[in-house]
């Protein structure tokens, strides 16, 4: 899988880049979200434990490798389905500074994208589906300038 920069306006590719074998302890990435300076968090499939790749800039040749917090090494077994029964209820996604994780926030609902808009999270979630099993989809806005996001400690 490649990431690429795209002008929304013109359909033109601006920049493409392929990520298989940027890090030789994990040749499967998948793209996560861009970093605000211009780089990538890239994620490892399950062959890769978890781990998280950051790449300070889209043309980085280097790139810093570390443990997921929340990696599991097995999928849910039938207590963990029986005892986390919110999974539609709630959407989990942790939070970083740099490349410390700093913490784990829960939102309302699935959530399908989200966008920082100064100290506003803009959440496009997906409620519960209704009696006729179709889920609605709504936009949830939440005032984060509150929130105190530190460097974790020890």
């Amino acid at each position: 899988m490649d990431l690429m920069e795209v002008d929304a306006n013109t359909g033109q590719v601006l920049w493409t880049r392929g990520v298989e074998n940027l890090v030789a302890a994990c040749p499967l990435l998948r793209p996560g979200p861009p970093r605000p300076q211009g780089g990538w968090v890239l994620m490892g499939l399950w062959e890769c434990e978890g781990k998280l790749v950051f790449l300070d800039h889209h043309d980085s040749q280097d790139a810093a490798v570390f443990d997921s917090p929340t990696y599991v090494a097995e999928l849910p077994n039938e207590r963990d389905v029986a005892t986390n029964l919110d999974r539609d209820d709630f959407s989990y996604f942790d939070i970083w500074v740099d490349t410390d994780h700093t913490a784990t926030v829960r939102i309302r609902d699935r959530l399908m994208g989200y966008d920082l808009m100064g100290s506003t999270l803009v959440a496009l979630v997906e409620r519960k589906p209704g009696p006729d099993g179709i889920a609605q989809r709504a936009i949830d806005w939440y005032d984060i300038g509150g929130l105190e996001v530190g460097r974790p400690t020890g």
